[in-house]
């Protein structure tokens, strides 16, 4: 089972999310692997953000997809709570994060789409990566038929790295529906996910035992990551129901308690 750091080691409050710092730290704690955002510039670059506007993360608000990097890398990431020093950290472009990945570690993408609906990043990232493909995880929703096309285009064009589809559990049916989809597209596992801890909750207590949800999706060669969990009782319920991997915004803690 894998530890997954989400958008790096920031919950420690050294370095604001997604910035090469805060990816850097989670490193230094020999996590298995770092989740960050990616979005298309205006000036066709790959930046590592995860909102489509700026503002909650820095000094200025600008939209990603229509700014250059360069306009990107002069603003001042401050973070969420704007705690962090004036033009201390930036927002880094992809290639700063490759080169920052050890070997053995892996790297999950997160495709955002609404910045590019055409899925023009699929060949600038086919330009761009460096590192063996077994360290490259691309994840990203399908939640519409857009969206799906465009993993799915994704998992075409890279056919030797894994791929897998984002699903919400708030928004999900039931893990039969996932499993069609995700098989759909070809993908080689899924990202499962909810922004709160009761959802985790709620899951463990409808399936009993849990291991029968997540043979579910191991019985059709699909892995299953879960986002974003932060709880390490929760976790180590999942780490024995059978789950290949978890991305969590408390690394160290949740390291700590295995």
């Amino acid at each position: 089972m894998k530890i997954i750091a989400h958008r790096g080691n920031h919950d420690a409050g050294l370095a604001p999310e997604n910035t090469v710092e805060a990816i850097k730290h989670a490193w230094d704690l020999n996590v298995d692997g770092v989740e960050i955002d990616v979005h298309l510039t205006k000036d066709r670059r790959i930046a590592v953000i995860h909102d489509f506007w700026t503002g909650k993360l820095t000094d200025n608000s600008l939209s990603v997809g229509e700014s250059t990097l360069k306009e990107l890398k002069e603003l001042s990431v401050t973070g969420r709570k704007k705690n962090y020093p004036l033009y201390k950290f930036r927002i880094p472009c992809l290639e700063e994060v490759l080169i920052t990945v050890p070997p053995g570690k892996t790297l999950f993408i997160e495709i955002k789409h609404n910045s590019d609906p055409s899925g023009e990043i699929i060949s600038i990232l086919n330009n761009l990566l460096n590192i063996s493909s077994r360290q490259i995880v691309f994840i990203g929703f399908i939640e519409n038929q857009v969206e799906f096309e465009k993993m799915k285009k994704v998992k075409k064009v890279f056919t030797e790295y894994r791929v897998f589809p984002i699903f919400n559990l708030k928004k999900t049916k039931s893990p039969d529906e996932i499993i069609e989809k995700a098989l759909a597209m070809g993908a080689d596992g899924v990202d499962i996910g909810s922004g709160t801890l009761k959802t985790f909750k709620d899951l463990a207590n409808k399936y009993s035992p849990l291991e029968n949800f997540i043979q579910k999706f191991t019985k059709r060669n699909l892995s299953v990551n879960l986002w974003s969990l932060d709880d390490p009782d929760v976790v180590k319920i999942f780490i024995n129901a059978g789950v290949s991997s978890i991305t969590t915004n408390k690394p160290k803690l949740i390291m700590e308690s295995l």
